[in-house]
């Protein structure tokens, strides 16, 4: 009969829009992501950045903290991780004025932390950790392979749904890149850069194991907080694994920021 006709034709359709969604996007994407030329993913980064910022202030604007001491303190941090590994992309790192417990990566090598994770973290080298890990990704590519993906489903959802305006897409990207939900692998990967950039620095990475231990205390092992900073892995086998990688222990080490650096920084949004 038609609506029998009909109901097989709608499910044809749906499974179609699936397997493009949840299979041939992603392969493409992967592919994609490693034919990009550099300047191009940089621009991409950029404007990803503006439509996160434009997401997260709720189109109030600029959310680049600016404090100058803690504009140099972050620097310090950067350049202690950077002098240990090499990359195509000049990294750069900034902090958005927001209370989020966060940090992301968008393509290009363009790193953002959170205030509200400065705020959380105890010690520098916490913080020093997640950029490691964002390092991680950067170099990796993980954030253009995610944006790739992100950017081709919401263009086939917006011509499913009629956003011919791009508006779902641009959401879309920001929301993804905000959230970063990579793969298990992206993700302990990123860990796992991260640790040795650690080691190379002399630094103990059982102290990046004690933002986890935050984390779990704060919001529970499986909280769904908007970061893949609390994602994959499960954050216990991520604190796990930072202190097995240790390779400092009960050593001395030279901290990545003095204390009053560490205070500027945790200042930079409101410094005054």
């Amino acid at each position: 009969t038609m609506k029998r006709r009909v109901i097989s034709w709608g499910a044809g359709a749906i499974s179609s829009v699936c397997l493009i969604l949840f299979v041939i996007v992603p392969a493409l994407s992967d592919t994609l992501a490693r034919y990009i030329p550099i300047e191009r993913e940089i621009a991409l980064g950029k404007y990803s950045l503006r439509q996160i910022e434009w997401a997260v202030s709720g189109g109030e604007g600029d959310l680049t903290c600016n404090g100058e001491q803690g504009t140099k303190a972050l620097a310090k941090m950067a350049k202690r991780l950077k002098d240990n590994f090499e990359t195509e992309y000049p990294l750069e790192v900034s902090v958005f004025n927001h209370e989020m417990v966060n940090a992301f990566a968008v393509p290009g090598g363009q790193i953002v932390l959170f205030e509200g994770l400065l705020k959380a973290a105890k010690t520098p080298e916490e913080v020093a950790g997640v950029l490691g890990h964002e390092f991680g990704h950067a170099v990796h590519r993980d954030p253009t392979r995610l944006s790739l993906r992100s950017a081709g489903s919401a263009g086939l959802l917006g011509l499913v749904f009629g956003d011919f305006a791009g508006g779902f897409a641009a959401l879309a990207l920001a929301e993804a890149l905000i959230s970063a939900n990579y793969s298990q692998d992206a993700e302990t990967n990123a860990d796992t850069f991260s640790h040795k950039l650690f080691a190379r620095a002399k630094l103990p990475s059982k102290r990046f194991s004690n933002f986890f231990k935050y984390l779990m205390n704060e919001h529970g092992a499986d909280d769904g907080l908007m970061s893949h900073i609390s994602s994959h892995p499960d954050l216990a086998g991520r604190e796990r694994a930072a202190i097995d990688a240790d390779v400092i222990g009960n050593e001395t080490f030279t901290p990545v920021l003095s204390s009053i650096e560490w205070a500027a920084l945790r200042r930079i949004c409101n410094e005054t």
